[in-house]
């Protein structure tokens, strides 16, 4: 490296007059008291206004090693009381306090010189954990354990997890992912009810620290079992609820005025609440006044990620509904029975009849039916045979509702003359009846048919026409021949 330079021209004549001219430079040593490089330990020390350069090392360390390199290599280079060289330079320091300032000293060939000063701390061992974020919620570090617990619907898929560093030289990295200075942020999958997600935090002189984050996948189950209990025949009785596929029950409670209602979880840290009470957890009771004939209640089930789901149980009390619907006797048309009253029915007999069988159904299902004197039947409909000898009997019907209530109706049989016929014939061919009308067929081109009637009733007066003629002279016999 050269110095400034002054030029310089001489010019020399010789005896006989000849010329001729020199150049002359004179250059002056160089004042360059610059430096191209400053390292300890072989890592390169970073220059700060002005003169100095910084640097930090493990602290565990005792002493480190100082490398100077001047830019005019022809420069001397002083470290501390080491020896001065001309060039690069190195000595060993002694680190003997957090932050050890080195100097040195650079003389350039003119003699110039200039100082320098190198400060070598210590790295930092802070890897600490400042915060951390899932889904942009910050967590909290259990208190007994140390780590991370945030809950999370049972549905989800993936978390966004956030950490950053303590210290901004201190790398993040979450699940061994490739490490990033003082933050990262990652999409973790969470596959697992349990899952479990690692930060680790490296500072600058390598000491690293692990930090544990636990995503808990709340259950979301809202399945129930659930019973009534009540009291029948002075004994109580608990009944299990069957609930169908759009979760309604319907259960029949006798004649009970309350019962309890009992939901039991399976998740037993869900919460339920019945008719809104309040919300416990695992299971509830509570006691369903069922004064009116139909009671509905409703369960409400909270899973533990917030998922809701509602059950209906309507309870039904015995039914107090003791009405005779319909009435009817084999053989005989609607038109013979009449309800002549609320509770009374007439039903006229042909007196060719010694009996008839009569059927009476219940208005509800569950009510049952008496006949006379005869039993309850099992259903809501019985059938019983009356005798009737005289020509005017009375009976009873009788409908116990399904709470016990009975209600009677008064049934009366008038006997009355029996106008039916038993037989026609046409040429001694039974006719057939067809919607009360008797039809028969002959063959083409005959002029006249014999008939015979044979009417129910030998004593009922018979009279027939044909065509517009008038009826003939009404008679009472066993067969009428025309």
């Amino acid at each position: 490296m050269q110095g400034k330079s002054i030029v310089t021209y001489i010019t020399a004549e010789s005896e006989d007059g000849t010329q001729k001219e020199y150049k002359l430079i004179v250059y002056a040593l160089p004042d360059n008291i610059k430096l191209s490089s400053v390292k300890v330990n072989g890592k390169e020390a970073e220059a700060v206004p002005t003169n100095k350069y910084e640097t930090r090392i493990n602290k565990e360390e005792t002493s480190f090693e100082v490398y100077v390199i001047p830019e005019d290599p022809k420069a001397k280079v002083q470290i501390e009381e080491s020896p001065e060289v001309v060039g690069t330079s190195s000595a060993t320091i002694m680190k003997n306090a957090e932050t050890v300032k080195v100097q040195i000293k650079v003389t350039a060939q003119d003699g110039t010189v200039e100082h320098y000063e190198l400060s070598v701390g210590n790295k930092s061992d802070d890897c600490k954990l400042a915060m951390i974020k899932v889904d942009n919620e910050v967590i909290e570090a259990n208190k007994k354990d140390g780590k991370f617990y945030v809950n999370k619907k049972y549905a989800t898929k993936s978390v966004d997890v956030e950490a950053i560093a303590n210290n901004k030289l201190a790398k993040v990295s979450i699940n061994d992912s490739v490490a990033e200075f003082e933050k990262q942020k990652s999409n973790v999958t969470t596959p697992d009810d349990i899952n479990y997600i690692v930060v680790k935090i490296t500072a600058e002189d390598g000491t690293s620290k692990q930090y544990e984050v636990v995503v808990n996948k709340l259950s979301n189950n809202t399945k129930l079992e659930a019973n009534i209990t009540m009291v029948n025949n002075n004994q109580t009785e608990t009944k299990q609820i069957t609930f169908d596929e759009n979760n309604k029950a319907t259960v029949k409670i006798g004649n009970n005025e309350s019962v309890d209602l009992t939901g039991i979880l399976k998740d037993t840290l869900a919460t339920i609440s019945i008719n809104g009470s309040l919300k416990e957890q695992g299971k509830a009771t509570k006691t369903i006044v069922t004064t009116e004939e139909q009671t509905s209640a409703t369960i409400e089930v909270t899973a533990q990620d917030g998922t809701q789901e509602n059950y209906t149980v309507t309870l039904v009390r015995n039914s107090s509904n003791n009405i005779l619907e319909s009435i009817s006797a084999k053989g005989l048309t609607t038109e013979n029975i009449l309800k002549t009253a609320e509770n009374s029915y007439t039903i006229e007999l042909p007196d060719t009849m010694q009996n008839v069988e009569i059927t009476a159904k219940a208005q509800n299902e569950f009510a049952t039916v008496k006949i006379g004197q005869n039993e309850y039947s099992t259903t809501n409909t019985a059938k019983a045979t009356i005798e009737t000898q005289a020509d005017t009997q009375k009976f009873n019907i009788t409908v116990k509702a399904e709470n016990g209530e009975e209600n009677t109706y008064e049934i009366t049989i008038n006997k009355v003359t029996d106008l039916g016929i038993t037989s026609i014939k046409a040429n001694d061919v039974e006719c057939e009846k067809e919607n009360g009308t008797y039809i028969t067929y002959i063959d083409k081109g005959v002029t006249e048919v014999g008939l015979t009637i044979v009417p129910n009733n030998p004593i009922a007066l018979v009279s027939t026409k044909v065509g517009t003629d008038d009826f003939s002279k009404a008679e009472a016999k066993i067969i009428h021949t025309l």
